[in-house]
């Protein structure tokens, strides 16, 4: 039981210095009173998560004109014509376990 009790007072001496930086100093008087509606504060400042941006590809055709011949090379590869909508699997199978 002696070596608990020779524990407990390090532990409490080694946060004395801990307790003793929470409690503030010179600078925290230096702030502002929070009541005083009349403190003088740091102008707001705000800076737009758009001022960086970049664009990645200079576009030299409008958008619509992108957009149709995208569709005009989907086109002409045929669309679905690849796809086989005869056959069983487009029917529904009858009888059988699901």
């Amino acid at each position: 039981m002696n070596t608990f009790k020779a524990f407990v007072c390090a532990a409490l001496w080694s946060a004395a210095p801990l307790v003793a930086l929470a409690q503030g100093g010179p600078s925290a008087s230096a702030l502002p009173d929070p009541a005083n509606a009349q403190a003088a504060v740091p102008a707001p400042l705000y800076q737009s998560p758009l001022d960086d941006y970049r664009v990645i590809i200079e576009d030299t055709v409008s958008p619509d004109k992108n957009w149709r011949s995208a569709n005009e090379a989907v086109g002409n590869d045929g669309g679905m014509s690849g796809m086989d909508m005869s056959g069983a699997a487009g029917k529904p199978q009858q009888g059988g376990k699901p």
